[in-house]
C-alpha cells in the first residue's frame, strides 16, 4: 500500500511538474521578447524544470524498490518542483515589469524627440530671424557708405568750386585796383 501510495505521489508530483513546464513554455514564449539576459532566466527555470521533473521520475522508479526512502525523494522532488513554480512565476512577474518599464521608455523618448524637434525648429526660426537682420543690417551699411562717398563727392566739388571763385575773386580785384591807380 506505501508503494501504491508513492505511485500516486510521484504520478501526482509529475503531473504538477508537467503544469510547470506548461508554465514554463508560456513565459518562454513570453521572454522571446525581451533580451538574451533575460530569455537566460526563463532557460534557468526551464532546466530547474526538467532537472526536478528528472528526480521526480527517478524518486518513483526507487518507490518501486525502496518505499518509505522513495517517498521522501517524492516529497523533495515536489518541494524542488515548488520552488521551480515560484521561479517562474518570478519570472513572469519580472517580464510583466521589464514590458512596462519598455512601454514607458518608449513614450518617453516619443516625448524628448518631440521636443528636441520642437527646440530645432525654433532654433531655425531663430537662425532664420538673424539672417534677416544680417541682410537688412547690410543693406543699411551699404546704403550709409553710398551717402557717405556722395557726401564726399559733392564736398570736393564744393571745395573745388570754391577755390575758382576765391580765384576768379582775387583776379577781378587785381584788375580794378589796377584800374584805381
Amino acid at each position: 500500500q506505501q508503494r501504491q501510495q508513492a505511485r500516486v505521489e510521484a504520478q501526482q508530483a509529475a503531473e504538477e511538474l508537467s503544469a510547470l513546464r506548461t508554465q514554463v513554455a508560456e513565459a518562454s514564449l513570453h521572454r522571446r521578447l525581451e533580451d538574451e539576459a533575460e530569455s537566460e532566466a526563463v532557460r534557468m527555470a526551464q532546466l530547474r524544470a526538467q532537472r526536478a521533473e528528472e528526480r521526480a521520475q527517478l524518486a518513483a522508479l526507487q518507490a518501486e524498490m525502496e518505499g518509505a526512502q522513495a517517498r521522501a525523494d517524492v516529497e523533495v522532488a515536489r518541494a524542488e518542483a515548488e520552488v521551480a513554480r515560484a521561479e517562474v512565476e518570478r519570472v513572469r512577474e519580472l517580464l510583466t515589469e521589464q514590458v512596462e518599464s519598455a512601454r514607458g521608455q518608449g513614450a518617453r523618448e516619443s516625448k524628448a524627440r518631440m521636443q528636441a524637434e520642437q527646440t530645432a525648429l525654433v532654433a531655425q526660426a531663430a537662425a532664420d530671424q538673424a539672417e534677416k537682420r544680417r541682410q537688412a543690417d547690410e543693406q543699411t551699411a551699404a546704403q550709409v557708405r553710398r551717402e557717405v562717398h556722395m557726401a564726399r563727392e559733392e564736398a570736393a566739388a564744393a571745395r573745388e568750386e570754391g577755390g575758382r571763385s576765391a580765384c576768379a575773386l582775387a583776379t577781378v580785384t587785381r584788375e580794378r585796383d589796377g584800374l584805381q591807380r
